[in-house]
């Protein structure tokens, strides 16, 4: 498992977060916008119902200090696809905001499917 150091404004020691929590965090961002939901893989599709529950479709990796967060979608049919998009990234980038202050991240959205 990889973690993401976080500013330490004590300088007591050092801080950092995995890359499963963020994982979790972007997750849960998008939990709640209708007609998005994430993907599990081969067509099948979940809704996260616990804070510690992750996603197959929801891949974060840290990669010269930075968050690297992938995420295969399911839209439901005749939703805007880019503007869906753009609203997802800019979620997800401020839970992560939110969570961990100021941490660098790059969110990449590949919808797999639409459903009815």
């Amino acid at each position: 498992m990889s973690y993401l150091e976080i500013n330490n404004y004590s300088q007591v020691g050092k801080m950092g977060i995995s890359s499963d929590a963020i994982t979790t965090i972007a997750s849960k961002a998008i939990q709640d916008i209708e007609g998005v939901e994430i993907s599990q893989g081969k067509g099948k599709k979940t809704r996260l119902s616990s804070l510690f529950q992750l996603s197959g479709g929801v891949k974060t990796n840290i990669a010269q200090g930075k968050a690297v967060i992938r995420m295969e979608i399911i839209l439901k049919e005749g939703t805007p696809v880019k503007t869906v998009c753009l609203a997802i990234q800019k979620k997800v980038a401020e839970a992560i905001h939110l969570a961990c202050e100021t941490v660098l991240c790059e969110i990449s959205l590949k919808v797999v499917g639409f459903k009815n």
